[in-house]
């Protein structure tokens, strides 16, 4: 499923890392040693099942199916789960964001998300198809999803980020809060 790096001594909860569109990288590698030497079991995710090569990211990325992403995810959760009996949070960067967003929405056994960034509206922007969205691939961006986020998350988005405007965000954190959900 990708890199799993443990802690040394008894762990204080379980990380599932969602990288960016490049998929695992050293980077993730890294960050996912870097929790674990603070005590976290960490599964950095190879989104794909195997590395690929993206000469266009937003064409890729409109092609994924975010359910066959959020199986992916479901796997690494369990596995997580079944190594580890505490708490279990998702944390993302870039469309690991998106990613780890959807899943706390749509997942059970998250405890916390944390979406370092991610695009959040399908409608315009990087993964807005002009073909018009394929619910069976895109079944619901973040911003419809969030209304039924299961787990306290924390989004953190640049404020003159091109990819994410700060009005999905503003919308975002006020679908959230309709909701009365606990999103940060």
């Amino acid at each position: 499923l990708g890199h799993l790096a443990t802690p040394d001594a008894a762990a204080a909860g379980a990380v599932l890392l969602l990288p960016d569109v490049f998929g695992l990288s050293d980077l993730y590698r890294e960050m996912a040693r870097r929790l674990a030497a603070e005590g976290f079991v960490t599964l950095a995710l190879e989104p794909y099942g195997a590395p690929v090569t993206i000469t266009d990211p937003g064409r890729f990325l409109r092609e994924r199916s975010d359910p066959e992403t959020l199986a992916r995810i479901r796997e690494g959760v369990e596995l997580l789960a079944a190594r580890h009996a505490g708490a279990v949070g998702v944390l993302g960067f870039c469309i690991g964001g998106t990613h780890a967003l959807l899943a706390a929405c749509a997942l059970e056994g998250l405890s916390a998300c944390v979406a370092f960034y991610g695009i959040l509206s399908y409608e315009h922007g990087l993964l807005h198809d002009p073909a018009g969205r394929d619910p069976a691939r895109k079944p619901a961006d973040p911003l419809a999803a969030v209304a039924g986020l299961r787990c306290p998350a924390l989004g953190l988005f640049g404020g003159r980020d091109e990819f994410v405007p700060a009005d999905d965000v503003r919308a975002l954190s006020a679908r959230a809060r309709e909701a009365g959900r606990s999103l940060a």
